[in-house]
């Protein structure tokens, strides 16, 4: 998924969001779901009012 990757050093996955030049979600989860929902979240929040 765009906005999700795995870093496998740490061992976590990473959702990211960037609006208008800046990250407005950086955000590690131990779940690929959780980190799949907050970038869902955060492209409803940012791109979707």
């Amino acid at each position: 998924m765009i906005g999700v990757s795995y870093d496998q050093q740490q061992q976590v996955w990473f959702a990211r969001l960037m609006f208008r030049g800046k990250y407005v979600l950086l955000k590690s989860f131990v779940k690929f779901d959780d980190a799949v929902e907050a970038r869902e979240e955060a492209e409803r929040e940012y791109f979707h009012k």
